[in-house]
C-alpha cells in the first residue's frame, strides 16, 4: 500500500491558495490518474548524503512522473507531432534505434522491435537525446495547460537536487526503498546487472578488486534488459524504477540513477554521470510545476 501522506500533503498544500477545494482535487487527481505524476511534498533533504558538502535544504512541492516515460507514451508524443503536419519534428526526435548496437548485445531483434512492438509498450522508452526528452515535456506541458482554465503548469526535466529529492522519498539511504539491494526474501528491488562472487577478482598489480567474465542475471527478479516502468516497488512518494532499469536524464545534461547495464553501486541515488550520446540505458522522468494563471 503507497505512502497517503504526499496525498495529503498535496491537498493542504493546493487549497491554502484561491481555487476552490474541488478545483484543487479535479488538478490532483487528473495529474496523477491520467499523467501518472505523484506530488512530491515539501521536505528537509540532507543532500549531503548524495552530494559532498551539499547542506540540508527544503524541497519539493512539484509532481513527477511515477514511473519513466514509456515507449507508448513517447508514441503518442511523436504520432500527434505528425498528424499536426511537424513531420520535421517527427523524425528529428523519433529514437535511434540503432542505439541497441550495443557492447556486441546482440540485440537485434531489440532494435527492431523495442519501441514499437505493443509487447514492449510499458518498458521505458530509450534511445532518446536531451532535444527529445525536452520536446516531449514541452508537448506535455501544453496538454495538461489545455485541461485546466486557471492553473498553469511547467513540465520539464527535473535538476539534480530536484531529482534526489523526489528519489530518496523523505529518507536518506542510497537507494530508494533502503540500504540494501534485496529485501529480507533475498529478492532484488532494482533492476540492475548483478554478479556473482566467480565474477569479482583482485587484480594484484592495481591492487583493485575488477570485475571479470560476462556478468550473470540470478533468479527471476532482475530484467536481462529494461523491465515495465512499474516494475518492482514503489518509493514511499509512489515513485517506481528511480534506481535501476534506465538512467534518467537530468535538466543540465547528465543522467541519474543508473541502468540495467550498472552494477549495484552505480545505481545509488547519489550517482550522476555525464550524458554522452543516446543508449538504451538511458530514458527520462518528467517533473511537473504549477502556478495560479
Amino acid at each position: 500500500m503507497r505512502n497517503i501522506v504526499p496525498t495529503l500533503l498535496a491537498i493542504i498544500f493546493i487549497t491554502s491558495s484561491g481555487f476552490s477545494n474541488r478545483q484543487w482535487r479535479k488538478f490532483y487527481k487528473t495529474l496523477r490518474k491520467t499523467y501518472g505524476l505523484e506530488y512530491i511534498p515539501n521536505d528537509t533533504v540532507h543532500l549531503g548524503t548524495w552530494i559532498p558538502d551539499a547542506a540540508p535544504k527544503m524541497m519539493g512541492g512539484y509532481y513527477m512522473g511515477s514511473g519513466e516515460v514509456s515507449n507508448k507514451e513517447y508514441r503518442v508524443f511523436l504520432n500527434d507531432l505528425r498528424a499536426n503536419g511537424d513531420l520535421d519534428g517527427y523524425r528529428r526526435y523519433y529514437p535511434d534505434t540503432t542505439g541497441w548496437d550495443y557492447k556486441n548485445c546482440m540485440c537485434e531483434p531489440m532494435k527492431v522491435h523495442y519501441f514499437y512492438h505493443p509487447a514492449y509498450d510499458d518498458y521505458p522508452v530509450v534511445n532518446v537525446d536531451p532535444e527529445g526528452a525536452k520536446a516531449y515535456c514541452d508537448w506535455l506541458e501544453k496538454k495538461i495547460d489545455a485541461e485546466f482554465e486557471n492553473v498553469s503548469v511547467s513540465a520539464r526535466l527535473p535538476k539534480r537536487e530536484e531529482w534526489i529529492a523526489a528519489a530518496n522519498g523523505g529518507r536518506n539511504f542510497n537507494y530508494p526503498s533502503g540500504p540494501f539491494l534485496r529485501n529480507s526474501r533475498g529478492c532484488f528491488l532494482y533492476n540492475f546487472k548483478t554478479v556473482g562472487e566467480e565474477n569479482i577478482r583482485f587484480d594484484d598489480a592495481s591492487g583493485k578488486r575488477e570485475i571479470v567474465g560476462h556478468s550473470a542475471y540470478y533468479g527471476n527478479d532482475g530484467g536481462f534488459f529494461t523491465v515495465t516502468v512499474n516494475s518492482y516497488f514503489p518509493n514511499s512518494y509512489g515513485l517506481y524504477n528511480v534506481s535501476g532499469n534506465v538512467a534518467e536524464l537530468l535538466a543540465d545534461g547528465r543522467v541519474a540513477g543508473g541502468s540495467w547495464d550498472s552494477y549495484g553501486f552505480d545505481i545509488r541515488i547519489g550517482s550522476i554521470q555525464d550524458f554522452t550520446e543516446p543508449s538504451p540505458t538511458i530514458g527520462f522522468r518528467v517533473m511537473v510545476e504549477y502556478k495560479e494563471k
